[in-house]
């Protein structure tokens, strides 16, 4: 004895099929299916009717007239000529793909030299802040010397006024 259950897993089947081939072929299984609990179980003659409706059936069919000989072999054409465009299809995909690969590679490429040329930008900023600010301390430093300078020349200006030439040609302090 076995479920319906263990005989559609066994065939590999559904259980629905077997269940509508059940009540299909009812009046050949009553005899063989018995309820226990509420659970159908088939014996082997159940398994042995159902085996027998359940094999496959062979159908032969002939083509009768030309027509339909000519339609079989214009699909068949069709079918090849879908074949090849798809074929088509997929090399254009293919170079489509490949193309739109290297538009990425030059898109990166770009971004990379974009950024390498911002980089260099503020690099030079920097470079010409610094020559700048190197400029100002230069200027400011020969300020303060040349400051210094005219102080010294205005001290000897100063000095040299304090002199005043004596008879023989020298110079003497007032």
């Amino acid at each position: 004895m076995i479920t319906i259950r263990e005989y559609a897993k066994k065939h590999d089947i559904s259980y629905e099929a077997v269940r509508k081939q059940l009540i299909r072929y009812e009046d050949e299984l009553k005899d063989h299916i018995t309820r226990q609990n509420g659970t159908q179980f088939l014996d082997e003659e159940a398994e042995a009717i159902l085996e027998a409706h359940r094999q496959p059936r062979v159908m032969v069919i002939e083509a009768q007239n030309e027509e339909a000989k000519q339609a079989i072999l214009a699909a068949h054409e069709e079918i090849r000529r879908l074949q090849e465009q798809i074929i088509d299809l997929q090399g254009e995909k293919f170079l489509l793909q490949e193309q739109a690969s290297r538009v990425q590679l030059l898109e990166a490429r770009q971004e990379d030299q974009a950024k390498l040329m911002e980089e260099k930008d503020k690099l030079r900023e920097e470079q010409i802040q610094q020559a700048q600010e190197q400029a100002k301390s230069q200027i400011e430093l020969m300020q303060r010397e040349l400051d210094d300078m005219r102080t010294q020349r205005d001290k000897a200006q100063e000095e040299l006024q304090s002199f005043e030439r004596g008879l023989f040609g020298f110079y003497r302090k007032k």
